[in-house]
């Protein structure tokens, strides 16, 4: 199975308290059986800032190994 991580972000506001839950178990199930979840970076922010310090983590890990994957939500 190939290494993945998954990505999430959750705004800031208020809208969806659940969301990243919802994120999550979306992606894994996405996952089971054919891809090997070993990381989860995660931002909390609102969409305006583009600094999103979990995103570039998960773009240097990506970036570490071509057969790596990344699944986002």
């Amino acid at each position: 199975m190939r290494k993945t991580a998954l990505y999430i972000r959750k705004s800031t506001t208020t809208k969806q308290a659940n969301s990243t839950m919802v994120q999550l178990d979306a992606m894994h199930s996405y996952c089971e059986g054919t891809l090997d979840v070993q990381e989860t970076f995660e931002d909390h922010q609102t969409g305006r800032n583009l600094e999103r310090p979990g995103l570039k983590s998960a773009l240097s890990w990506l970036s570490e190994d071509p057969t790596r994957v990344l699944v986002f939500y």
